[in-house]
């Protein structure tokens, strides 16, 4: 709904905590990380000891990105932060953000599905999955990711369905006694710097609202259709050329191999029927010379 058509998503290995920036190029990916890592950092006043990433991206599709990737990890922190990357064409060893993205896109998929938004609306609902994700137990640990990321135990008295009508209450300094005090909106998810709710209005002027204060209107999309609407993204995936090193060329002397002549041999005189079957087939013909020519020299 900002022109975005990509994101990146960075995911804590000790706790699961999932942070997510969406971006309109995969040049952005290296200023995201900036963010992230300042953020985090300042924080939870620790330092970032290893980036695991697969060979996608901006950060691993040509040498200067890479470069500028490695130089950030190395001047920017006390301790050299590890960079890893996956083996070529080997996804599966990056698992751990490979898993997450296939749970966002399925849920992102029939969260839309179920709904009567638009898709341009996506990105609202990536950011509302990773929210309830992160508040949401998990096998991978033993606590939810929210509580061992914050050291809080989290609420979900706040969840709602996402795209369900709602009736919000906008703050209008100049509303009069007989305007409507709320309006018809849908809910598509949660404000990042604020305590709230967010929505959107499609036939207002204003198409995106935040506010606190809302009617939501779960019942009645639970009891319309449920028929689900077949979402089809775009998704491509990008994998970086494998570096080919060029072997080196030794010349080796070539053999010399000997000179084969032909020789051409007047063939004796047979008769007429053998030579009339077997004019075309030259094995066959020589194979009944020999007797002929042994018979002849007997009688000589």
């Amino acid at each position: 709904m900002d022109g975005y058509d990509s994101f990146i998503i960075f995911i804590d290995d000790y706790s699961g905590f999932g942070y997510i920036y969406p971006i309109k190029e995969r040049s952005e990916a290296l200023n995201k990380f900036k963010i992230f890592k300042t953020e985090v950092e300042n924080q939870h006043n620790l330092k970032i000891k290893i980036v695991r990433s697969d060979r996608e991206g901006s950060t691993t599709v040509d040498i200067p990105h890479m470069a500028k990737f490695l130089d950030l990890l190395r001047s920017s922190c006390r301790k050299m932060t590890v960079a890893q990357y996956s083996t070529p064409g080997e996804p599966q060893q990056n698992k751990v953000a490979e898993r997450r993205n296939r749970t966002l896109m399925d849920m992102v998929r029939s969260m839309i599905g179920y709904s009567t938004l638009s898709i341009s609306l996506w990105m609202g609902a990536l950011k509302t999955i990773i929210h309830i994700l992160n508040r949401v137990p998990s096998k991978s640990v033993p606590k939810t990711p929210y509580e061992l990321w914050t050291e809080r135990e989290p609420s979900l008295n706040h969840l709602r369905v996402w795209g369900c009508p709602a009736e919000a209450k906008v703050f209008n300094p100049n509303i009069r006694k007989l305007d409507s005090k709320t309006v018809n909106c849908h809910f598509i998810g949660y404000p990042d710097k604020s305590k709230g709710y967010r929505f959107c209005c499609p036939d207002k002027h204003t198409k995106f609202i935040e506010t606190r204060h809302a009617v939501f209107l779960e019942d009645d999309m639970v009891r319309g259709s449920m028929v689900a609407r077949e979402i089809n993204f775009e998704e491509k995936r990008v994998y970086m050329p494998t570096l080919m090193v060029q072997e080196p060329f030794f010349s080796l002397p070539i053999a010399a191999v000997p000179t084969v002549y032909d020789t051409v041999v007047t063939a004796p005189v047979v008769s007429s029927l053998m030579a009339t079957i077997n004019k075309h087939e030259e094995s066959v013909l020589q194979d009944h010379i020999e007797p002929v020519v042994a018979h002849e020299e007997e009688q000589q």
